[in-house]
């Protein structure tokens, strides 16, 4: 059993207890444990084998034999037990942004409403009116929030959704019948939002592996239609796993189709046609003869055109220009020097600059910038104009100590309703790069909203937006602003724009990055990094990027250290 499986169950367990109306200290040690246990370096189910589980901080006696049980048997008697003790539509009750475990319990105990449909039947009602806590912002608000999550139904984070899909890989590849198998879908695709985990896998036999998966513990549903194709998931995830099961001669051609986009394969059937071929998953054939192939670079080859990567098969115009040879060399990790927006235990991030240096360094990299939140972010402990200088000091010191590596002093700089920023001018000279930002007063107007991160973006001490269009993935809309307004003000006022790669963002948004590219704007690829694990989500980030079009010289990320220093003075003239 994989951490995020057992820090799933953990996190699931506190969310009961919370419902339930527990003593909170009691839930928090639930949510406490899923935490660490999730981002614990080693493998817990290893650590239980050997009998250490106990000497993690943070895991006491209690949690230890619940976690042992969990990982020995592949379930918990205290979990099934709790789960069953409160309305199944609790939990999905508890997605609907803004509405929490407390107010889900006053609306059970005060109004007997267990589910999102009777929810909404009591809001379209007025039954929220006067009910203590509530009133018509909240009933408007959760209304509001119960369409978005109907528009997002079944839609999954890619983080989440890669994680798990790494960990039926992993399950997949100890049965001895399978051959190869690869992730397929809208997450080798790189799509922002998941709705299933598809795989392709090959074997000799494939009829004996769909036999094999529908019999396996853990496996829930189990739709097939007993040749090559299954439907299932497992009982600790809600995402559904489209299993493909081929002959190993037809992988090339399986890994290609079931990788989509359905636009995208639309678009080369017909282009098939063309040639007086026919494309399906089973293979290109001329008449009743199958075309051999080796792998899919074949399969672009007849039809006349050069490879599309995965990232840009969505059905646009990548295949009139792969049909011209003009498919760019998409940026790659490996091409990342540096990395920027990180907050660190100033502000509201929770390690400190010489930890974060530590793993910046381990990943190869050459700097990186510290963006720790303006002082008008007070819930996020934002700096003060003292804190400022005791930041300043200790990178001062550190660069010092560090010949190979530096430390940009940066700013996640509020943008104030009116478009000026939270420092003086005085105050911002003294930082190498600013990031402006928006973090409140979301509701403008477009054309309000435009005008306010404009007027921002003529200061000539920012260095880059952040976040453009202030989305929340699967929890918030993004604000109305008018994008092409901004990318052109980004020219004209020489502004990178950052592509923020933290998965519950994704902004800019990798539809207009194509186009940012042909304005001369640069991108910024930042994990706005708040603890150590952030710092890989940039990896993320260069998903989006390919998926946007971006070669390694439209990211600022991929500059060597003098390159950026030598930048940064150029944009503060």
């Amino acid at each position: 059993m994989s951490n995020r499986e057992i820090s799933s169950i953990l996190e699931e367990i506190g969310t009961i207890l919370e419902l339930k109306g527990e003593n909170i200290f009691k839930s928090r040690a639930y949510y406490n444990a899923a935490r660490i246990i999730r981002y614990y370096p080693e493998s817990i189910a290893e650590i239980v084998r050997k009998g250490k589980l106990s000497e993690i901080k943070g895991i006491g006696e209690a949690l230890t034999k619940k976690i042992t049980e969990l990982v020995n048997t592949g379930s918990l008697k205290y979990y099934e037990k709790i789960k069953n003790s409160v309305p199944p539509g609790f939990l999905n009750m508890l997605k609907i942004p803004g509405l929490g475990p407390r107010k889900i319990k006053i609306l059970y105990d005060k109004l007997n409403i267990a589910s999102i449909s009777e929810l909404e039947y009591a809001c379209k009602e007025n039954r929220l009116l006067a009910l203590q806590g509530f009133g018509k912002k909240s009933q408007d608000n959760i209304l509001s929030g119960i369409k978005f999550l109907k528009k997002y139904y079944r839609k999954h984070l890619f983080n989440e959704a890669i994680i798990e899909a790494e960990n039926v890989k992993e399950k997949l590849s100890s049965i001895k019948d399978i051959i190869r198998l690869e992730i397929v879908g809208s997450i080798r695709r790189k799509k922002e939002l998941i709705r299933n985990i598809n795989i392709v896998a090959s074997s000799n036999d494939p009829e004996k592996i769909i036999r094999h998966i529908i019999t396996t513990e853990g496996v829930k549903g189990g739709f097939t239609d007993g040749k090559s194709k299954i439907i299932y998931s497992y009982f600790f995830t809600d995402i559904s796993i489209h299993l493909y099961v081929v002959p190993d001669d037809k992988f090339p051609y399986a890994l290609y189709y079931y990788t989509g986009s359905s636009n995208h394969i639309k678009l080369m059937e017909k282009r098939a046609e063309k040639f007086n071929l026919k494309l399906n998953e089973d293979g290109i054939f001329r008449g009743d003869s199958l075309t051999v192939i080796k792998d899919e670079n074949d399969v672009f080859q007849n039809l006349g055109l050069s490879y599309i990567p995965p990232e840009l098969r969505e059905g646009l115009d990548e295949i009139e220009i792969a049909e011209k040879g003009e498919i760019p060399e998409l940026i790659k990790n490996e091409d990342i020097k540096g990395i920027f927006h990180i907050h660190t235990i100033y502000s509201d991030g929770s390690s400190s600059i010489p930890e974060l240096i530590e793993v910046a360094s381990k990943k190869g990299y050459e700097y990186i910038g510290i963006a720790d939140h303006s002082k008008s972010a007070f819930y996020a402990n934002g700096l003060t104009e003292e804190k400022i200088n005791q930041q300043h000091k200790e990178i001062d010191n550190l660069n010092n100590k560090n010949n190979n590596f530096k430390v940009f002093k940066g700013i996640e700089c509020d943008i104030l309703p009116d478009g000026s920023l939270d420092y003086s001018d005085d105050i911002l000279e003294g930082f190498d790069f600013v990031i402006a930002a928006v973090h409140t007063h979301f509701k403008m107007s477009e054309r309000g909203m435009t005008k306010r991160v404009i007027r921002a973006m003529k200061n000539k001490f920012v260095t880059m937006l952040a976040h453009p269009t202030g989305r929340l993935l699967l929890g918030r809309e993004r604000y109305s602003i008018n994008m092409k307004k901004i990318i052109k003000a980004a020219k004209d006022y020489n502004v990178i724009i950052e592509l923020n790669a933290n998965p519950y963002r994704f902004d800019i948004d990798w539809r207009l990055l194509k186009y940012t590219k042909t304005k001369g704007v640069k991108i910024a690829i930042n994990p706005d990094a708040h603890s150590l694990e952030g710092i890989y989500d940039v990896n993320y980030g260069v998903g989006i990027a390919r998926k946007g079009w971006l070669e390694s010289k439209d990211a600022i990320n991929t500059y060597t250290l003098n390159e950026v220093q030598n930048l940064f003075k150029e944009m503060k003239k």
